[in-house]
């Protein structure tokens, strides 16, 4: 094989003639067939014109030309091609089933590709059409005249739902050749499709088979270069050594090694070989531990308890050693472990190659609890049991509420469907989805076989579709999602008490202990060195504990908001205008959209690939904990109101048709199962019915009642609705019943109180209503971004302050302000989405905020036609140095009829009232005007600092020199900007 285009297949869409092949995405059937689309306009007037009206769908008016006998459905243009061709490239569905019922010929060849209308609805992926012909006759195995059959077509396209509808035609082979002998698995891996090489493999594709030239798939995917595809391969069983037929000039054939070497795909085809078991020559690796008979369960085990030992390690070295040698010798010590480590992997199954994909991270977590227990136990909990005996219950009462709720969370189910039962019940599954339109990525999964229920997810981590997925959690190891969500939350929350508690009890806890005879000290003042001797491993543990509180705190107000708002991480992260349901998973602790598994492939056809840009080491760490949801969600209306105040858009109310208010919406989640003990069944409630998430298809009684059914789903995918609701089939009875949605019967009446009148369940739904509560009002008292001044709420003013970036300064006593809620914390500044210096004048015109500085009076610049007052210029130029580019901080006071907000500034530039700073160095004025001047409380200030400019000469006050006195000039400005503006206004009226 002396090149990549002399050894590729042939093209689906040309005759082979011993010349290199083109592309397969440009055969004959898309130069031809397709191009006819756009083909000069016909002779016949539309009307008469079968092939025309079969284009555009028309039923009715070709039923008419049926019935006056000048066509029939048999009918056929110069070139083959007969209605039902073109009606089945279009995706006429109807029209298709007329005219097989008419008698038309669904394996009729046509068209310079000589193919049946079958292939040509296969270019256009119509599901519909397809499975409409192959249930009335049509042939797949049919070829056109290049050789290539549907199967071929599907491969070549990439549909995996295509495949999958193929395949389970019992009368389809998986293994069917073209002319030139390649397989369906062979197109697949050349064309670098690892899905299709999925799907192919699970129906039992042959690794083994070989083509005209005694390639094999293997050597095909070592052609193309693609990893993924070249590593399933190996998985399953290809001959790594196979040797194709020798060409000429050569006396033996390649094998897979040879050919990646010439393909340029030896960087992958030794990692793939790595990755699955077998050294750079192919033969396989022995496990260095001999007695391991189960490595899956080995690195499960082994990686969940290496931090234990590793953080203990590094926690006495923090503590005892020199802080010059402990700090970068945990380092040196962590790094060297953690990579000799790593090296392990290479004997690790396929899905655990990397440490993220392990329990590693669980083990971090379980590793911390069991240092501070020890810490606790043995040291804290003895000396405080008397003195600080409340405190020291209520940290162990949390402690071990966090390792019971952290157990339950690891070890339960979170909610996995069952796979499908049987091949002829997911046959009859993929056929009802075809029939309505819904057979694609949203509502079936490839992978498990089975219909997706509403609101479930397929976790790639854990290999399963999960009901009402929340996220996938890397820090216990398991998915969140409807049976271990709540003791998801009651984890972290009793996690974060817990912290707060450990926090307070240990400074109880240094004030018992003996301070040190002779503390050694380092870089520390002596009072801090004798603190932090008296039990140094405790403070260290204790420190690192404290940690922990910087992204539990974000996960619990991200929590609580989705509660409130019933949606899972998933849903929120995805409340865009995407088909699906409504993205990492700050709820995670993996806050990544891709290690929390919550990202799902693009809506749409399945055939496009993408390809994910590598991330840095910056960025996984920030998904990793939570920074990057927590600011997506804080700051989601920040867009929105961008969107809104634009005029080319109209603003689109964004629906959850499962949210019932914040209480019922809580109550819902906190009483839909125990506290303590597992649950089990899928089961939720949805407005105080109980709903089984692992069968629901339509959304309970009491959301979106307009768009239920069957008849909604293809409307659906074209408006974007953030979840899709599918059909269901019903009886008359059932149709007639007040909640159809859900498939499992109501529960059982229990004597006694109800569950939300139980006083524990309803102590827990007041404190989640009240925590829900103060969240949301948390984040729009300090977390949502007030763009202009239509967004500024009357209760802001005179009770809460504004941070933010001074964009533009106006006039000598206002300037533009764009909000920054948090400031650098939030990301403003630094990250490239919180830039606001990139943004547009038009953008910064309809996303700040024009602020008027409070009390004080400026000279008045040039403007209206009316001459400049005297030091305006030099006012102006003190206000942009102070302020322009810089973050300041805005106390509103009221609006003022310039719909502008009056208010006091503090700018960290002058470290003082910015209005106190103008008037001492001259550049303003006491503001003197209308009744009720806003001063903040400072008028007696402002007038005093003005008295001490007068009489210092500041600023406009300033004494003219000898040639001003000369000139005439004054030794004070005698006329104030407030003077000036009515002399401007007397002269106005005058003329």
């Amino acid at each position: 094989m002396a090149s990549r285009e002399a050894s590729r297949p042939s093209s689906p869409g040309r005759r082979d003639s011993g010349s290199a092949p083109s592309s397969p995405t440009k055969d004959g059937l898309d130069k031809v067939e397709l191009s006819d689309l756009d083909a000069s306009p016909p002779q016949l007037p539309i009307e008469s014109d079968l092939m025309q009206l079969a284009r555009l769908g028309e039923l009715r008016a070709i039923q008419k030309l049926f019935d006056s006998g000048r066509y029939t459905a048999r009918s056929t243009d110069e070139q083959g091609i007969t209605a039902l061709h073109w009606a089945a490239i279009n995706g006429h569905h109807a029209l298709c089933h007329f005219l097989v019922q008419s008698g038309a010929d669904v394996n009729a060849k046509g068209g310079d590709a000589q193919a049946t209308p079958v292939l040509w609805a296969s270019k256009k992926f119509n599901l519909q059409v397809i499975s409409l012909l192959l249930t009335n006759g049509a042939d797949p195995l049919i070829r056109d005249d290049q050789g290539y059959n549907l199967l071929h077509s599907a491969t070549l396209d990439g549909n995996v739902y295509q495949l999958i509808l193929l395949l389970y035609q019992s009368d389809i082979p998986v293994d069917v050749q073209d002319a030139q002998g390649h397989t369906s698995l062979m197109w697949a891996a050349y064309k670098g499709f690892p899905a299709c090489i999925d799907v192919l493999l699970r129906f039992g594709a042959d690794v083994h088979a070989t083509d005209d030239m005694g390639f094999t798939s293997l050597h095909w995917a070592l052609v193309k270069g693609n990893y993924l595809c070249i590593q399933k391969l190996i998985e399953a069983g290809s001959d790594r050594f196979a040797k194709s037929k020798p060409t000429e000039g050569e006396t033996e054939g390649d094998t897979p090694s040879m050919t990646a070497s010439k393909m340029k795909s030896d960087r992958q085809w030794r990692k793939a070989l790595l990755e699955s078991g077998y050294d750079e020559h192919g033969c396989p690796q022995k496990f260095p531990i001999p007695m391991v008979h189960d490595r899956r369960l080995f690195f499960q085990r082994f990686f969940f308890l290496w931090p234990f030992a590793l953080g203990g390690l590094q926690l006495h070295m923090l503590a005892y050693l020199n802080v010059w040698v402990s700090v970068p010798g945990v380092l040196i010590v962590g790094y060297g472990l953690q990579f000799a480590v790593q090296k392990l992997l290479r004997w690790a199954p396929s899905d655990m190659n990397s440490m993220h994909k392990t329990p590693f991270l669980a083990g971090v977590f379980a590793a911390t609890l069991f240092w501070v227990a020890v810490r606790f136990i043995f040291k804290i909990f003895p000396n405080t049991l008397f003195s600080n005996f409340f405190l020291t219950v209520a940290f162990t009462t949390c402690m071990c509420l966090t390792t019971y709720f952290y157990t339950m969370t690891m070890t339960a189910d979170p909610g996995f469907i069952p796979k499908g039962a049987s091949r002829g019940q997911t046959k009859k599954t993929i056929d009802e989805l075809v029939e309505h339109n819904a057979f694609n990525e949203a509502q079936f999964c490839t992978t498990c076989m089975i219909r997706k229920p509403l609101r479930s997810k397929h976790c790639r981590r854990c290999g399963r579709c999960v009901a009402r997925e929340d996220h996938h959690c890397p820090w216990v190891d398991n998915c969140i999602a409807v049976n271990n969500h709540k003791h998801f939350i009651l984890y972290i929350l009793s996690m974060v008490a817990g912290i707060a508690l450990l926090i307070r009890l240990f400074f109880a806890y240094l004030t018992i202990l003996p301070a040190p005879t002779k503390p050694i000290c380092t870089f520390l003042n002596p009072e801090l060195c004798a603190e932090f001797e008296k039990d140094p491993l405790t403070l260290v543990t204790t420190a690192w504990a404290s940690v922990q509180l910087t992204w539990t705190v974000m996960l619990v107000f991200v929590q609580f908001f989705q509660v409130a708002r019933n949606l899972t991480t998933f849903e929120s992260m995805r409340n865009t205008d995407q088909v699906g349901p409504i993205l990492s998973a700050i709820t995670t602790g993996t806050m990544s959209m891709d290690d929390a598994q919550v990202t799902g492939p693009a809506a749409g056809s399945s055939h496009k690939h993408a390809h994910r840009k590598k991330e840095g080491c910056l960025a996984r760490w920030s998904k990793l904990l939570g920074i990057d949801t927590f600011l997506t969600i804080a700051f989601q209306g920040y867009n929105g109101a961008k969107d809104s105040r634009s005029p080319s858009r109209t603003p689109r109310r964004k629906q959850n048709p499962f949210s019932r208010g914040v209480v019922r919406n809580c109550q819902d989640f906190w009483c839909d199962g125990p506290v303590f003990g597992r649950k089990v069944g899928n089961e939720g409630l949805v407005g105080g019915e109980r709903v089984d998430y692992g069968g629901l298809y339509d959304v309970p009684g009491g959301g979106a009642r307009g768009w239920r059914g069957y008849e909604a789903v293809p409307a659906l995918a074209e408006a974007g609705r953030p979840f899709a609701m599918l059909w269901k089939k019903q009886s008359s009875e059932e149709a007639s019943k007040p909640n159809n949605a859900s498939t499992s019967p109501p529960p059982p009446s229990r004597p006694g109180k109800q569950p939300w009148t139980n006083t524990s369940v309803a102590l827990t739904v007041v404190v989640s209503v009240t925590a829900s509560w103060a969240a949301l009002r948390f984040y729009k008292r300090f977390l949502r971004r007030i763009p202009n001044i239509s967004h500024l709420h009357p209760d802001a003013l005179r009770t809460r302050s504004l941070y933010g970036y001074v964009t533009r300064v106006g006039d000598g006593d206002n300037f533009r302000f764009f909000h920054t809620p948090l400031g650098i914390f939030a990301g403003w500044g630094w990250l490239p989405s919180r830039r606001v210096q990139d943004l547009g004048k038009k953008e910064l015109q309809d996303q700040t905020l024009h602020v008027r500085i409070a009390g004080v009076d400026a000279p008045e610049c040039a403007h209206f036609g009316r001459p400049a007052q005297p030091y305006s210029a030099e006012a102006l130029e003190w206000l942009k140095g102070t302020v322009e580019g810089r973050y300041v901080r805005v106390y509103p006071l009221r609006k003022d009829q310039y719909e502008r907000v009056v208010g006091k500034v503090v700018s960290r530039w002058v470290r003082k009232d910015l209005g106190t700073a103008m008037i001492k160095t001259g550049c303003a004025t006491v503001y003197e005007a209308k009744f009720g001047s806003e001063f903040a409380g400072l008028e007696e200030v402002y007038r005093k600092e003005e008295e001490k400019a007068r009489a210092g000469g500041k600023g406009m006050w300033k004494a003219p020199g000898l040639v001003g006195r000369i000139l005439g000039g004054k030794g004070e400005v005698r006329e104030s900007p407030r003077e000036y503006k009515n002399r401007m206004k007397a002269e106005d009226m005058a003329k």
